[in-house]
């Protein structure tokens, strides 16, 4: 039988090449991770500033408090004829979003209903 014998400068290789792949790996997942904080952070901000714009046809101080009740400030407020256009600020991340509308056109259907006698 033939023994294979191993020199002195074959010997730890595999240890070296499985701590580079380990080490590939780790680095390729925190990059994900942080790429998905990243896209978290900025779909949180655009649905802010989407709901403070749509809560800015009717004033003002609804956008505000929209924002705020969703942990973002408003840095930017433009209203032009019925558009109203807000940036937002949630953390570090800042969304646009417009909204277009009048309180004339909230009152559509007239005034709600309610149900009883």
């Amino acid at each position: 039988m033939t023994q294979l014998s191993e020199s002195p400068v074959e010997r730890g290789h595999a240890s070296v090449l499985v701590v580079g792949v380990v080490a590939v790996i780790l680095a390729v997942v925190v990059a994900l991770v942080g790429l998905s904080r990243e896209v978290v952070a900025q779909g949180r901000a655009q649905t802010v500033a989407d709901l403070s714009a749509l809560a800015g046809v009717q004033g003002d101080a609804a956008a505000l408090s929209v924002a705020d009740a969703n942990h973002g400030r408003i840095v930017h407020l433009d209203r032009t004829g019925h558009r109203v256009t807000v940036t937002v600020r949630v953390g570090r991340t800042d969304a646009v979003a417009s909204a277009e509308g009048s309180l004339d056109a909230l009152d559509l259907f007239g005034p709600p209903r309610h149900a009883g006698p």
